[in-house]
């Protein structure tokens, strides 16, 4: 007979959750989605996460002490109530008491808490302040408790400080971190603007080289007649048209014979002589 020690095979944490609460897996994840889970749904996975940090922290789904929580981005958050937040504190081995002061003005109004936690292990208490003008909320218990609100914002947040608590939250500290990405504004000026003003070494650019440029001789430049284009005889656009008609002979009717826009011009009685080289007659023209 073999000696050797066979591993056991680890539960699952929602059957070591399950077993906690003495209940099958099976019933204890249907009871978990149906009165914890925001509109009973989850994945197994935000299922198996909300788990891991509930045994984590020893805290119990059932009594409100931690529940899920609708992301903002979707899936779901953890959440821990006061009553899971002092559970936790006072479940710490190190912890040996904590005490508050509140501080008014003259008129008697609530300034602020600040909340002192001692530790067993450290010569210095750890304190924390928090001030009503920056956590005073709009819910209605808020508006009824508002010196409570405020005492209990001022423990969890010495209770973080003094314990290095992480992955939960309480909700009206989820909804104040809450926040969108600012979209990127594409603005080359002001990146660089903020990484010269980081200390960062920007190189100037190289100079960009101009355009070579491309004369083309007026003879090939070809000019479309447009729609509401005038006539035009001549298909090609010469480099400068002359102001006025060059020397040329008659055409024998007693009219010079103009070579850019075939239109004529009184002759003045010149001897007859033959239309101008350069223009030739075009189609439809007294030769």
């Amino acid at each position: 007979m073999s000696n050797e020690l066979v591993e056991k095979p680890k539960a699952s944490i929602s059957v070591t959750m399950a077993e906690k609460f003495g209940m099958e897996s099976a019933p204890f994840l249907a009871t978990l989605r149906a009165t914890i889970m925001p509109n009973g749904r989850a994945t197994n996975e935000e299922v198996g996460a909300f788990l891991i940090v509930a045994k984590q922290y020893d805290l119990n789904p059932f009594t409100k002490e931690i529940y899920a929580f609708k992301g903002h981005g979707g899936g779901i958050q953890p959440m821990v109530s006061v009553d899971g937040w002092l559970k936790i504190v006072n479940a710490h081995p190190q912890f040996d008491g904590m005490n508050f002061t509140f501080h008014e003005d003259p008129n008697g109004q609530l300034q602020a808490i600040t909340c002192v936690i001692h530790r067993k292990d450290r010569k210095h208490p750890i304190e924390c302040t928090e001030w009503m003008r920056e956590c005073a909320g709009t819910t209605a218990p808020w508006k009824r408790w508002p010196r409570r609100m405020l005492r209990h914002k001022a423990t969890i947040q010495c209770a973080r400080l003094a314990f290095g608590f992480s992955g939960i939250m309480e909700p009206d500290e989820y909804e104040r971190v809450s926040w969108q990405p600012e979209a990127p504004t594409n603005n080359l000026n002001d990146t660089l603007d903020s990484l010269q003003g980081a200390g960062v070494a920007i190189d100037p650019p190289p100079p960009i080289a101009p355009a070579p440029v491309v004369v083309v001789p007026a003879d090939d430049v070809t000019i479309e007649k447009g729609a509401d284009d005038p006539p035009i005889a001549a298909r090609k656009k010469r480099a400068k048209k002359p102001a006025s008609v060059p020397e040329s002979g008659c055409d024998g009717s007693g009219r010079i014979q103009n070579p850019f826009d075939n239109t004529s011009l009184p002759c003045d009685g010149c001897d007859a002589c033959k239309t101008y080289s350069a223009a030739p007659p075009k189609k439809g023209t007294p030769e």
